[in-house]
């Protein structure tokens, strides 16, 4: 196409060099979203005293090197970490809930769950929620997301459930950059084909000043 194209959120190519002309990405790097938060839980679990932690990780098949960097990542930090996969939750909050309920059915508990976004955190906080009502909740668990929504961080700073982290994706500074590429490669300039915004965690307790919404 004689247009340019800039992709935002996901790439449509493994590589740099696969990106035809006046085309270019702009967004934050999965690998690094699940490297980030695999670094924050190890850090918690081994403040805790936890050597070898059991993990669930709801996850979906899209943005897989989400959860495959976490689980490399935290296994390579605690290697006697016991850590279960579940990749069909679709980002979905009512799949989520209905996993965590599944799994902690099957093993009885668990110190943390990573999801690959907060719908996802957010049903396993719903689950958690309605054991601990029923007086049949894990003690101590460990909820971390992604996407740093303005439902999952008000739930992060409330201070009064699992959730106790989110890695947050810079929409507003992904959404300046890709325009401003937009308009560079409009005005046939030169720009990075690949452009990595950085992530960071909201963790419970610490203010963020970093936009929030909604992201995939």
């Amino acid at each position: 196409m004689r247009i340019p194209i800039v992709f935002i959120d996901s790439s449509p190519f493994e590589q740099p060099r696969e990106y035809p002309p006046n085309v270019a990405f702009v967004g934050c790097s999965s690998a690094e979203i699940g490297g980030k938060a695999a670094d924050w839980l190890a850090k918690t679990v081994n403040d805790r005293g936890i050597d070898s932690p059991d993990v669930l990780v709801i996850a979906s098949t899209e943005h897989p090197d989400r959860q495959n960097t976490f689980v490399a990542r935290l296994q390579a930090a605690l290697p006697s970490a016991q850590i279960t996969v579940n990749d069909q939750a679709m980002y979905d909050r009512k799949r989520s809930s209905e996993i965590v309920d599944q799994h902690l059915d099957r093993v009885g508990t668990i110190h943390a769950i990573f999801c690959t976004n907060d719908e996802m955190a957010l049903g396993a906080v719903d689950t958690i929620q309605r054991r601990a009502a029923a007086g049949n909740s894990p003690q101590d668990l460990i909820v971390v997301g992604v996407d740093a929504t303005r439902e999952a961080v008000a739930t992060i700073d409330s201070g009064g459930t699992a959730f106790r982290a989110t890695v947050v994706q810079a929409s507003r500074q992904v959404a300046e950059v890709a325009v401003s590429t937009l308009l560079k490669l409009r005005a046939g300039g030169r720009v990075e084909t690949v452009t990595i915004i950085p992530t960071t965690i909201h963790p419970i307790g610490h203010a963020s000043s970093a936009a929030h919404g909604p992201r995939g």
